[in-house]
């Protein structure tokens, strides 16, 4: 049986003492109880794909109310820049993915109403993907409409481990009946570890030590089509791999849940936490959020900064190698050559292009050798931070002891 089929059976248990004749349950007054629960964390945060972002900008008569008359909120839209990867992109995400978690939890009754626990979980789960976009030279778009064709990567950034210790003041509701409903709340300390994926290992190593300089990505509103150019005057720098910045971190909680006694001594339970840490989650590349600058999603006026050409975006032009082999560029005979055309012979009947792999055998001539390596392109790098605030659900057994 499913989790989730496991959970839904003990809510209709619970559901139908509470329903039920109200029977007597053992007093815990001064009684020490120990408890143990499986359930699941769900996380309520992640960083989205940047590439759909879209940003506007207006003339800066729309702020000051000056603007001739005719002009409105539409007209007066200077320029229009989009993010140029592939909007598919948009279906991955970073955070923390859904988990089990288990917990086991000693309890002190002050008395029949007021209980204090103290209780330690274990929860392991992935965080999500990496996302690699890239153009590589010669993989020129395949329609006229389309400005840009970049293709797009994720990669497993690895595993977040996370032991929270929480203490918690309860209240029970009907300390004496069989079906006791109780809500509380507390403070806790989360101990978090990291276990890097073997392909995010990979990636930062052939990231590290490659040189790349700043592109941009030029408006699109007025001539409906947009290209991507090196920033004026940019240098260009050693890149650096990824980094993880998971600590360790303070975390309050609140409880909600309920006890059904089955028999003296033992009772089962449901609890709800929503548990909400005091740090977030890191995953950068080259030192930051992202390789390259993503297109933001918002508007402004065109002489604000965080606007071009006061702040440029664009991916990062990788010049002494590339992060994945996808394939290769080739100087192959052209679709309007004549079969048995020979590169070496008639070079104007030729064209660099680049080849995807699983079109090798298809399009590569007899006896080219794939290269093997690193392809060369426009690249982008998407991290982030998130938070790992959330749900845990679990569902147990406790029992008290004299």
């Amino acid at each position: 049986m499913s989790r989730t089929a496991i959970t839904r059976c003990l809510v209709v248990v619970l559901f139908a003492a509470a329903l039920g004749p109200d029977s007597r349950a053992e007093d815990v007054a001064k009684k020490w109880r120990v408890s143990f629960g499986v359930g699941g964390y769900n996380s309520q945060h992640d960083v989205p794909s940047n590439s759909a972002n879209v940003l506007q900008t207006f003339d800066p008569c729309l702020r000051t109310l000056t603007c001739p008359v005719g002009i409105d909120n539409f007209s007066a839209r200077t320029d229009l820049y989009r993010d140029p990867r592939n909007d598919s992109a948009t279906f991955g995400t970073l955070g923390l993915e859904s988990a089990g978690i288990g917990t086991v939890a000693v309890q002190y009754a002050l008395n029949s109403l007021f209980v204090l626990e103290g209780s330690v979980g274990y929860q392991r789960g992935d965080i999500g993907d990496a996302e690699v976009a890239v153009q590589f030279v010669g993989d020129a778009p395949l329609i006229n409409e389309i400005d840009f064709n970049f293709r797009t990567f994720r990669f497993p950034v690895g595993e977040m481990t996370r032991v929270p210790i929480q203490l918690t003041a309860l209240a029970r509701l009907r300390p004496r009946a069989r079906f006791n409903p109780y809500f509380g709340a507390g403070i806790g300390y989360d101990i978090n570890g990291f276990e890097p994926s073997s392909e995010i290992n990979e990636l930062s190593l052939a990231l590290d030590g490659l040189q790349g300089r700043q592109m941009r990505v030029t408006s699109s509103f007025d001539a409906g089509a947009a290209s991507i150019q090196a920033v004026p005057g940019a240098s260009v720098q050693n890149l650096t791999g990824a980094s993880v910045d998971i600590r360790d971190s303070f975390a309050w909680h609140a409880v909600a849940g309920a006890e059904l006694s089955l028999k003296k001594k033992w009772a089962l339970f449901l609890d709800l936490r929503w548990i909400d840490a005091s740090r977030s989650v890191g995953v950068s590349f080259n030192g930051s959020d992202e390789l390259g600058r993503s297109v933001p999603n918002f508007s402004d006026y065109n002489d604000s900064p965080l606007v071009p050409p006061f702040t440029e975006y664009g991916p990062v032009q990788i010049l002494n190698g590339g992060l994945i082999d996808a394939g290769q560029l080739f100087f192959i005979p052209k679709i309007t050559s004549s079969p048995g055309t020979n590169c070496n012979d008639v070079p104007t009947d030729c064209e660099l292009v680049f080849v995807l792999k699983e079109d090798y055998a298809t399009r590569l001539p007899e006896g080219v050798v794939p290269n093997g390596l690193p392809d060369p392109g426009l690249y982008y790098v998407q991290g982030g931070r998130f938070a790992y605030d959330g749900f845990a659900l679990q569902f147990g057994f406790r029992y008290t002891f004299k």
